[in-house]
């Protein structure tokens, strides 16, 4: 079923339908396996669509709130080099190298 989502929200996406698939994507449960790839593609959503940096970061400060990995910090790390944020970036990367140095 959540596959099912992450693809009817990447139609409504080709769609232009932002909207719908951002519904359809906060419909994946954090216990998922999908959820990652669901935060992250919603996360982009925000950014390139709606130009919202702040909606945005919240999908990896989310993905790193359920799972603070090192992997999760790096991409909080990327997203936030991505809309210009050094200074927080390199505190995702430094909390990252503090999980698995």
């Amino acid at each position: 079923e959540v596959k099912v989502i992450v693809a009817d929200s990447e139609l409504a996406i080709r769609r232009n339908d932002f909207d719908a698939a951002v519904k359809m994507l906060n419909k994946v449960p954090q216990e998922s396996p999908a959820y990652g790839q669901a935060q992250m593609v919603k996360a982009n959503i925000y950014l390139t669509h709606r130009h919202d940096k702040r909606a945005y970061t919240k999908c990896y400060r989310d993905l790193v709130e359920m799972d603070p990995s090192p992997r999760s910090y790096v991409l909080l790390g990327e997203a936030y080099m991505r809309i210009q944020a050094p200074e927080a970036a390199v505190e995702a990367y430094h909390r990252a190298l503090k999980l698995d140095p």
